[in-house]
């Protein structure tokens, strides 16, 4: 039996969200009764004679009707397409057509030719279908996660999920009125609007349709939290070892550039005299601007922080006002990036073991 995972046109899309919007249509139309390139009925509502991706419902759907004569003229020319057209469009009638015209149908639909059609047309729908979400998600002025979108866009593939209309039963207006309870929407509040429609409650297949819709939202944002924040680990582990690399390798340097720094300091004046004249001044530019004056801006701005400024200026008062050495200023600078570089390594192992307890558990 034909799955959505013999449709081919998935394949083409290589835009990772865009595919997972498409998968979500293909499984939610198709599941396990079509590849799209073929005939299906529902027999149940108002249904017609559906085929593509999206399942075009012949019986209301002009888009589809078109796409279907167009593969069925270019299979066996305009005639065919006239004789069975009434037939082909009914509602509510699974036994329309007969078993042999169902059979050059499909094979007209299964054709390169018929495939070709039916996976460019899908790829439009799907990047339209984007679209339509992202002017929902401008509409709500919140961000949604990537789940939230696929329950939104199986809600538009079925009913056309309006962006403006002033019936306060619509479902912008109720996700809005939500936004405005809590500043936010979750997958559970959609799941309970869905189930506050018509269709929902009208039509007994919709129930396991809304479960199914959220329990894959739920996977699928769960499973893109766990690779984010691998990623995440991933990311500052690499940090950390470039950090730790970087300062081994400038370690002397920085040395040699304090020492002669320090010593063209303390041949002209006292640190503590240097520290009163910084400190009488109220932001951090007018202290770098001092530092300036007396040719040592390059020290702050190369190396420091204004936490640094402050950590001299405790210095200066523990030694009780005398004038503090280079050796002191040296030894401070690589404890302090020794301080960072080992909380960086320590992060990063931490989260590390929080992942693997979580992926245990």
């Amino acid at each position: 039996m034909a799955k959505w995972k013999d449709f081919e046109g998935l394949k083409n899309i290589k835009d990772p969200y865009k595919y997972k919007v498409a998968e979500n249509l293909i499984i939610n139309e198709l599941g396990g009764i079509s590849d799209g390139y073929m005939l299906s009925h529902a027999g149940t509502g108002e249904s017609g004679w559906s085929f593509g991706a999206h399942q075009y419902d012949l019986s209301v759907n002009k888009e589809g009707r078109e796409i279907i004569k167009q593969i069925l003229d270019n299979q066996y020319g305009e005639k065919f397409y006239l004789t069975i057209e009434a037939d082909l469009i009914k509602s509510k009638d699974i036994h329309s057509l007969d078993k042999d015209t169902i059979i050059k149908i499909n094979q007209a639909l299964s054709s390169d030719f018929g495939k070709d059609l039916i996976n460019k047309d899908f790829i439009q729908e799907v990047n339209k279908v984007c679209s339509h979400i992202e002017r929902v998600e401008n509409k709500l002025g919140i961000a949604l996660t990537v789940g939230e979108k696929l329950m939104l866009v199986d809600y538009h593939n079925q009913y056309n999920l309006l962006i403006n209309s002033s019936s306060s039963a619509s479902l912008i207006n109720k996700m809005q009125k939500s936004i405005e309870k809590t500043g936010d929407i979750s997958k559970e509040d959609l799941k309970s609007l869905f189930q506050e429609t018509k269709y929902y409650k009208e039509n007994s297949v919709q129930k396991n349709r809304v479960e199914k819709t959220y329990q894959n939202a739920v996977k699928l944002d769960n499973k893109i939290n766990i690779s984010t924040e691998a990623q995440g680990i991933k990311d500052l582990k690499e940090l950390s070892l470039d950090l730790i690399k970087e300062f081994e390798q400038n370690k002397e340097e920085k040395i040699k550039t304090l020492e002669e720094i320090f010593e063209d300091i303390n041949s002209k004046e006292t640190l503590e005299e240097i520290f009163e004249d910084i400190n009488s001044k109220e932001t951090l530019e007018e202290k770098l601007e001092t530092l300036k004056e007396i040719e040592i801006s390059n020290l702050l701005e190369n190396f420091y922080s204004k936490q640094l400024i402050k950590q001299y200026q405790d210095k200066v008062i523990e030694n009780q006002g005398k004038e503090v050495s280079s050796l002191d200023f040296i030894n401070m600078e690589i404890k302090q990036e020794e301080k960072r570089y080992l909380n960086f390594e320590a992060l990063s192992t931490n989260q590390n073991n929080n992942s693997q307890i979580q992926t245990m558990s």
